[in-house]
């Protein structure tokens, strides 16, 4: 689909709740009683899921609505309070000072509301830290309590779980369930669809159409009266009179079905952007000028990608070369939107994406290859898809909390993309409840060496400066050893590889070699060299799957595709992974843009867009152990690219990039 962004799907992608808000939203409602009691006393018509085997049991909901309704009102007490403050928190994203008001909550005393709602709390901030798998486990269980605003609060957090894993077949089951508690039948008065539906309905669009079809034969007639009404729209091929007709045709076979009329304009609306199955991507780039292997590979990613395809599949890609001159920028945007592109993807280079953004012409969906100025506000239709070291820097810090790490030094490069790397570690660090408590930065030509700052930093100078006190008081030469301080749990070190490798041995030497170092993927070169990275050895560091991973998919496309030998070691292979990425987005670019809950698994990681346009690329963890990059992490869906087993002899597969429109 064609992903002209209307301004109706604006408006319905600025209705979305955030988790944060939904469950400060389902705890005020208990803890000030304002429920009502339900006057429905059955089970409610649990989604039916016999296409996924993941899915959880359907839950026993007999037992809960059995109890009386004064049982599961929270009660005046610490807990309750505690439940409270940390729900205000987690809407103020406060999420470690939330945290620490829950953790020590016992069990025993709470009531099954209370119980619902710390594990809905717990998985919103596992989710916000970058957990969702360890989200995932607190929610697999059903739910205790019952009231509808808390199991609101529950299945919207399920859902969006589900959705990070990729799982959305049970992500759209979840809210369909959420939807549930919020009609008639539990105190509400379905006036709050509107926060659910525009998120179920681009679900709805991520899955396959042999998925719906398998989905509109389900015996439960609101999932498959969803999955009909998506096949239908998609049938009507992009025309507004057909996609009229067709939601017509729909509503009277499923008359009471719990799509609301705003929807179902919404889809009218968006209808002549949806349906076509190819795009015209224009391609906006350097290709003559000194980034010209970077601007290649870009584009010699989404056109393999393209190429790979039947013909009757591909989309129409323009190349539009503005070389050394940035100035002409804005001209040739123009001359690509004036020649009907759907997408143009580009500039690349911050110098260049100013010019752009100077001129104002953003006029069709745009996605760049470089951050905009901080100080340009988010505007319609544009993204960015970047390589940015900052983005990993906030993963290396959930990852650091993660690993239930509370306090972290950093050492950094001194120049600015060092400080903004520090910056984006410690906010986020320190927005999970981390402390640090030691920074130093360095000159990455370390032609003065590290010994210094390192030995300040973890306050080895301090001791041998003690030791050197006591022995001149005593008289006599001391044998003990400097000791570092004991209260540091974690480094930060996003260096390059060349002043990792220098850096690193330093660590160790002053006695910190027990110590977990997180970086970024800068640390890794892209090219196997056991030998000199071995000084590298228990650095922490996330990457895209295309770089450190291995799977069916990604050997397919290794091998079929040739880019194995075109690619291994070269300093390009990350913007090579962007551009077979983006030939993804150009077809899910309209779902992912509505809503910024939905992901998308690419080689460049887990795709998300969040509200102001920037497509966020959540990776994969390896470290170095003997010199080798090994995956972190056990079942990921991936292998580690350096193991020595190696799938073998490939079936033709569809990667996860080019998974059916």
């Amino acid at each position: 689909m064609i992903p002209h962004l209307s301004k109706k799907a604006q408006a319905l992608k600025k209705k979305y709740h955030s988790i944060p808000l939904l469950c400060c939203l389902a705890i005020g409602l208990v803890l000030s009683g304002c429920g009502g009691t339900p006057t429905r006393t059955g089970p409610p018509a649990e989604v039916i899921d016999q296409q996924v085997g993941e899915r959880d049991q359907v839950e026993d909901t007999t037992r809960i609505h059995a109890a009386p309704y004064d049982d599961y009102i929270l009660p005046d007490s610490d807990a309750a309070a505690a439940l409270e403050n940390a729900s205000i928190l987690v809407s103020q994203g406060q999420y470690g000072l939330a945290q620490k008001q829950i953790e020590d909550l016992d069990p025993v005393t709470m009531t099954p509301d209370m119980l619902t709602l710390k594990r809905t709390l717990d998985a919103t901030i596992l989710l916000q830290a970058g957990g969702a798998k360890r989200a995932s486990s607190i929610l697999q269980s059903p739910p205790t309590s019952a009231h509808a605003p808390t199991l609101q609060g529950f299945y919207r957090v399920r859902a969006e779980t589900d959705l990070v894993l990729g799982r959305t077949l049970p992500a759209v089951q979840n809210l369909i369930t959420q939807e549930l508690y919020m009609g008639a039948g539990y105190g509400g008065d379905g006036s709050s669809s509107g926060n659910v539906q525009p998120l179920l309905w681009a679900a709805l669009g991520m899955i396959s159409t042999g998925e719906l079809s398998r989905l509109a034969q389900s015996p439960d007639s609101t999932l498959s009266g969803w999955a009909r009404l998506s096949l239908a729209v998609r049938s009507s091929h992009g025309s507004m009179a057909g996609t009229d007709q067709a939601i017509t045709l729909w509503r009277s076979t499923y008359p009471s079905h719990p799509a609301t009329t705003e929807l179902l304009d919404s889809i009218r609306l968006a209808a002549t952007t949806q349906g076509r199955q190819t795009a015209r991507i224009a391609l906006l780039l350097p290709i003559s000028s000194r980034y010209a292997q970077a601007a290649g590979a870009v584009r010699d990613g989404i056109t393999a990608m393209n190429n790979d395809l039947p013909a009757s599949q591909r989309n129409s890609i323009k190349l539009y070369d503005y070389g050394s001159d940035q100035t002409l920028v804005a001209l040739y945007y123009r001359q690509a939107a004036n020649n009907g592109a759907d997408i143009i993807v580009g500039p690349l280079g911050r110098s260049a994406t100013s010019q752009l953004l100077t001129a104002g012409v953003i006029t069709t969906p745009t996605i760049l290859l470089s951050p905009a100025p901080e100080d340009m506000s988010a505007t319609a239709n544009l993204y960015t898809f970047a390589l940015s070291p900052e983005q990993e820097a906030r993963q290396a810090a959930q990852r650091t909390w993660l690993d239930g790490k509370r306090t972290a030094v950093m050492m950094y490069p001194k120049d600015a993309l060092g400080q903004r790397m520090a910056r984006a570690y410690r906010e986020q660090f320190m927005r999970l409840g981390g402390k640090i408590i030691g920074e130093a930065f360095y000159d990455s030509a370390g032609s003065e060496g590290y010994s210094a700052q390192i030995s300040k930093l973890l306050g080895v100078d301090q001791s041998e400066q003690r030791i050197n006190e006591l022995s001149r008081r005593l008289g006599t030469k001391l044998k003990h050893e400097a000791r570092r301080r004991q209260d540091i749990e974690a480094i930060f070190l996003p260096a390059t590889t060349d002043d990792a490798r220098l850096i690193k041995p330093e660590f160790d030497f002053y006695y910190a070699l027990d110590l977990p170092v997180y970086s970024t993927s800068r640390v890794f070169s892209g090219k196997l060299d056991s030998v000199n990275d071995a000084d590298l050895n228990r650095v922490r560091f996330p990457d895209m799957p295309w770089m450190v991973a291995n799977n069916v998919e990604i050997e397919s496309l290794r091998t079929f595709m040739h880019v194995e030998q075109m690619n291994e070691g070269n300093r390009y292979d990350r913007l090579y992974a962007i551009g077979m990425d983006l030939h993804a987005l150009a077809a899910k670019l309209e779902n992912l843009s509505t809503a910024p809950q939905l992901y998308m698994q690419g080689l460049t990681g887990n795709l998300h867009i969040t509200d102001d346009g920037v497509i966020e690329h959540d990776m994969i963890w390896a470290e170095f152990r003997n010199g080798t990059p090994k995956l972190l992490d056990r079942n990921t869906g991936y292998q580690g690219r350096y193991d020595e087993w190696k799938y073998k002899n490939p079936t033709r597969a569809a990667p996860a990039t080019r998974q059916s429109r």
